[in-house]
């Protein structure tokens, strides 16, 4: 079962996703685990750190995937090995969409079905 590390603070610009994108870089180059990065940024900026470019594609997002839209096997995508579930502008929704009680574990229950895939979830 995978470890999750969540790298979270209010502020903009306080190296987020410079230490999330570096740290899955590390633990999959150096120490040779199996990451998943989650990118959880209305901005998807760790989506495109690592060379994807998903704007005007049909590739699911983590919104498709909270949403119940997309399955989570369907919206990951490969990046030399570290596995990384994308997301864009479409997520900024979310805080509105999302305000029912027990929606606080939907990325849990999202996760829980390739929890086992992994060593590491960086969030």
């Amino acid at each position: 079962m995978a470890r999750i590390l969540s790298v979270a603070n209010q502020k903009g610009g306080v190296s987020k996703t410079t230490t999330s994108v570096n740290l899955a870089a590390c633990l999959k180059f150096v120490y040779g685990k199996n990451v998943l990065l989650v990118d959880i940024d209305p901005q998807g900026n760790a989506t495109d750190n690592v060379g994807f470019d998903i704007d005007g594609t049909n590739q699911p997002t983590i919104y498709e995937v909270l949403k119940g839209e997309a399955d989570i096997t369907d919206a990951i995508l490969d990046y030399k090995g570290i596995d990384v579930l994308p997301a864009d502008i479409a997520l900024s929704s979310a805080e509105r969409e999302f305000t029912q009680v027990g929606s606080e574990h939907r990325l849990k229950r999202v996760l829980q079905p390739i929890k086992d895939n992994y060593d590491y979830i960086i969030i």
